[in-house]
């Protein structure tokens, strides 16, 4: 038996018949405008405005192949795809699409040979829009997307690259897939695309080995990883080995966990204001990423998360509203875990109650499973009170400000994420800010000096390192949140 043989697969296959003999002139029929962002673009309302447009029978389309590739911030950069039919006439015909500037998809069409090797189009892109493009995970320089078809004996494994079956709108992580199959089955690769020299865009590319190949012979590293395949049902059904990468046994989403919960010292309820059964469970973030406002990490779309979840009472004649945030410790009293949920500030949740009402409440914070107590500060308010009652302010002996130079501070920030700032500086410029020239700009952080050492990061006793918001740094530019 061969080792490894792998049918053409379809692109090669529209190559060959798009030379071949008997081909008419080309036609070029053009959509209407559709977004060009992953946010807000339907693959299967793309198909149904190409589908309008070109002179197709809908229910002949074959897909070919697609390509997507979109920006950091999900824009979408190129998008192109071939597809298979027959015309009105019944014709066999070759279609290329391809989105422009405008949004606008520009098709061509002309006579080729019938081939019959793929799925109808509006079959991979309905599983793609339950999934929905905007929970992607974008690399440093966005994401590109392939979709492709191919047969043969082939396999792929979790020891090489991270596989899944996208079913229902989830993906399903796989321990391996196997195939030999003369059918034609649809692969999805997603890749993280990343920087490197020149402000390009590379791919990592996918790991595809010999099925009689030993599971261990090649291990790449989870953190290494930058790409995905995914399979569609019919793919599965096809495949002779399926075997699904079952849970580690630690967490699994919707496990309630043995988390205790009370309320911190800086909580202000009203009186008349309850949270009541309250629990924690493990939960999955719907849509990312979402930063951390003090530790600068991003979770993503499908990474695992802490939810507190409840009901919140309110027994008064006036509608309250709720807010605060939570943090998670581990049994050394060490903070692990922070609020991800956002309200009109970062890390805060915020709920409004009606009077004599009850309402439930969910708060996510990062997952980590040392959390063995969450403290939630929370404090209630009415439209009236609000702007009425600010805090205490602390005296200036519970204080530390450092004014640092500017273009030291932004030169010294390693944190990337453009909402907080990662400095290390000596411990001695807690007692003296930093010496500075006459032309310095500057930028001043006040943080209560209990803060200033719960936060830092450093084991070193003569350094300090610190990750705050930006706001917190008079000065220093605040970017807008979308």
């Amino acid at each position: 038996m061969k080792k490894y043989f792998v049918y053409c697969t379809i692109a090669l296959v529209v190559l060959l018949a798009t030379v071949l003999p008997g081909c008419s002139d080309t036609n070029i029929t053009t959509t209407g405008e559709l977004p060009r962002n992953l946010d807000e673009l339907s693959l299967t309302e793309m198909w149904s405005a190409v589908a309008d447009t070109a002179d197709i029978q809908d229910g002949s389309a074959e897909l070919g192949s697609f390509n997507l590739r979109a920006d950091e911030n999900g824009g979408i950069a190129s998008l192109y795809f071939d597809f298979r039919g027959r015309n009105a006439e019944g014709i066999p015909c070759l279609y290329f699409a391809e989105m422009g500037r405008e949004g606008k998809i520009d098709i061509r069409e002309h006579e080729t040979n019938p081939v019959s090797l793929s799925a109808h189009p509006m079959a991979v892109f309905t599983e793609l829009d339950k999934l929905g493009l905007d929970s992607l995970e974008r690399g440093e320089a966005g994401l590109s997307m392939q979709i492709s078809f191919q047969g043969g004996d082939v396999g792929y494994r979790n020891a090489y690259t991270d596989i899944y079956h996208l079913a229902n709108g989830e993906l399903l992580p796989l321990k391996q897939v196997i195939f030999h199959t003369d059918v034609f089955f649809c692969t999805i690769s997603i890749f993280q695309n990343t920087k490197h020299e020149g402000n390009e865009t590379e791919r990592m590319a996918t790991v595809r080995v010999d099925p009689e190949a030993a599971a261990d012979d090649i291990v790449v590293p989870l953190e290494e990883r930058t790409s995905q395949i995914w399979f569609l049902s019919e793919g599965i059904e096809r495949a002779e080995i399926v075997e699904y990468l079952e849970s580690d046994g630690e967490v699994e989403v919707g496990q309630v966990l043995d988390i205790k919960v009370g309320f911190g010292l800086q909580s202000s309820l009203d009186k008349g204001i309850s949270i009541e059964n309250v629990k924690v469970q493990v939960g999955t973030i719907e849509k990312g990423p979402v930063s951390n406002p003090w530790g600068g990490s991003k979770y993503y779309a499908g990474d695992p998360c802490l939810l507190v979840i409840g009901d919140i009472k309110n027994d008064t004649s006036e509608n309250q509203t709720v807010g605060g945030s939570a943090l998670g410790y581990n049994p050394d009293w060490e903070q692990v875990a922070w609020t991800l949920s956002s309200a009109r500030i970062m890390g805060r949740f915020e709920y409004s109650i009606p009077a004599h009402s009850t309402r439930s409440f969910e708060v996510s914070l990062s997952y980590a499973g040392d959390t063995r107590f969450i403290e939630i500060n929370a404090g209630s308010y009415t439209d009236e009170t609000f702007q009425l009652t600010p805090s205490e302010p602390l005296p200036e002996s519970e204080l530390t400000r450092i004014i640092f130079s500017k273009d030291w501070l932004l030169e010294n920030d390693v944190e990337p994420d453009p909402a907080t700032v990662k400095i290390t500086f000596p411990a001695a410029w807690l007692e003296e800010s930093p010496p500075l020239s006459p032309n310095d700009e500057t930028v001043v952080l006040t943080v209560p000096t209990d803060m200033m050492h719960d936060f830092n990061e450093s084991a070193n006793p003569d350094e300090i390192t610190v990750v705050f918001p930006n706001y917190y740094f008079t000065g220093l530019p605040v970017p807008l949140i979308p």
